[in-house]
């Protein structure tokens, strides 16, 4: 999970440098006239983020289609906006995995490497992880990668990202598999359509509800659906819904209770320039634990961040009491 995003802060805020390549052309591409494949103002923004929250991600390719690539092991959400797929072989870097995430861009979204091609109201781009390394580094490589967008020109994109072994090419599978994707976005899929998807308090919650309470200007997150940032009290807070491992919130952290809930506050390391981060579950875990995974079940979780203490409490305090 936190390696896509990483990917996709570092996608979303890079500089635009893709070659148009000669990578396969989808054969068609979503219908033009619908809300996604219009160019919209900066003022819908809001409502772009509230209908990408709608949408179940692992709906955009179903198992079916999975399967045509290969033995389908595991499929389901590993947050809130991302859905994976584990295919093929259980050994250590001999199966294909497949992970993708709906994101909003205002911006072209980045590779530094690698092709690009636009396809109606679709920007497609792919870059394989041969495009960034030097031929040393890539001789070093265990498995192949590639990592892949697709974006309306409304700004909703998604982003996938796939592993596959040594000896095979991976972006001929994110090229096979978004344009389907992107065409069944258009059909905008709610939040439960796909078996796959775990259900959980916060699917289809809006994270900048919390502005209304709190009384302060509303805004909007420019590339995460389920993230707001705010201004409160002179305090840059930023407030995330998000599954999260148990283990990860209950490590070096203080137990607070609140009425139903239980806070997680933890202390700001050196490296986190005196941000206090809080941590609270609102729901039960969304997932059994596997025997061998010392860091727990995945719990849906509320994620509140600032500089200053009181500021976090207290938005935190008030987040989780929408999730009684």
């Amino acid at each position: 999970m936190y390696r896509t995003l990483a990917l996709i802060g570092a996608l979303l805020f890079g500089i635009v440098g893709c070659g148009t390549g000669n990578g396969p052309t989808p054969t068609s591409s979503p219908s033009d006239s619908g809300f996604w494949t219009t160019p919209h103002p900066a003022a819908d923004s809001v409502q772009i983020e509230n209908r990408i929250r709608q949408i179940d991600v692992c709906a955009l390719i179903p198992r079916e289609t999975l399967n045509s690539l290969g033995s389908v092991r595991t499929v389901g959400d590993t947050n809130l906006s991302t859905c994976d797929a584990q295919l093929g072989s259980a050994e250590d870097y001999k199966g294909t995995d497949v992970q993708w995430s709906d994101v909003f861009s205002t911006r072209p979204i980045a590779v530094p490497k690698g092709t690009q091609q636009t396809v109606g109201a679709v920007t497609y781009t792919y870059q394989a992880d041969r495009d960034g390394l030097p031929a040393a580094q890539f001789a070093q490589l265990v498995q192949r990668t590639c990592t892949a967008t697709a974006r309306f020109v409304s700004g909703a994109a998604l982003m996938m990202f796939v592993d596959t072994p040594l000896g095979t090419e991976p972006c001929p599978v994110a090229q096979r598999l978004l344009p389907d994707a992107m065409r069944a976005w258009t059909a905008e899929p709610k939040q439960g359509a796909s078996p796959a998807t775990a259900h959980s308090v916060l699917l289809g919650a809006d994270p900048c509800a919390i502005q209304t309470r709190l009384g302060v200007p509303a805004t909007q997150s420019v590339h995460n659906p389920w993230e707001c940032d705010f201004r409160y009290h002179n305090q840059d807070v930023i407030l995330r819904y998000e599954y999260r491992q148990q283990n990860s919130l209950t490590s070096d952290a203080t137990a607070i209770p609140d009425g139903p809930h239980t806070i997680y506050r933890a202390t700001p390391a050196p490296d986190q320039d005196g941000y206090w981060g809080y941590n609270s579950p609102v729901g039960p875990a969304i997932e059994p634990q596997a025997p061998s995974d010392f860091t727990g079940p995945y719990l849906p979780n509320v994620y509140v961040s600032s500089k200053s203490d009181t500021v976090s409490q207290d938005v935190i305090r008030q987040a989780i009491s929408q999730f009684h």
